[in-house]
């Protein structure tokens, strides 16, 4: 629909709107809306947002919404958590149905392609498709 297509876009656009899909986990069955990062890059970037504001959506704006000091942006003494991708390969996968958690309960899943490498304070969590095992996360509070 091109006049949905119209409105999306004048949103994204909008310097007052935060990029993001969340119920807190409410509806794992019906919506899951994990994948509005993914989509936000391959399908509104370059053409609607610059990559570089659509970075800043996901990334920068939202920390420093909240206070979190240090994170989503990279210069020096900020953390180094920080997400490699590959562009042209960047999309939105299946959606499919997993039964992990306890007594045999199912949530809904969203595969993506194109995630490259993760890093959390500079140690690798995930690279070419494969986890680490580390854990070098922490607890946010804000400043």
């Amino acid at each position: 629909d091109p006049e949905l297509s119209k409105a999306t876009a004048s949103m994204l656009r909008d310097p007052l709107i935060t990029a993001g899909a969340s119920d807190g986990g409410a509806h794992l069955l019906s919506l899951i809306g994990v994948d509005f990062t993914t989509r936000l890059i391959s399908e509104w970037a370059p053409d609607v947002l610059p990559l570089e504001t659509a970075v800043a959506k996901l990334t920068g704006i939202p920390a420093a919404r909240h206070g979190l000091e240090g994170r989503g942006v990279i210069r020096e003494g900020a953390c180094a958590d920080l997400v490699l991708i590959d562009p042209a390969r960047l999309r939105v996968g299946a959606t499919r149905l997993v039964r992990d958690f306890p007594a045999g309960s199912a949530r809904l899943v969203i595969d993506a392609e194109g995630y490259v490498a993760t890093f959390v304070n500079g140690v690798p969590l995930y690279e070419a498709g494969h986890t680490s095992g580390a854990l070098p996360g922490q607890v946010l509070r804000p400043a």
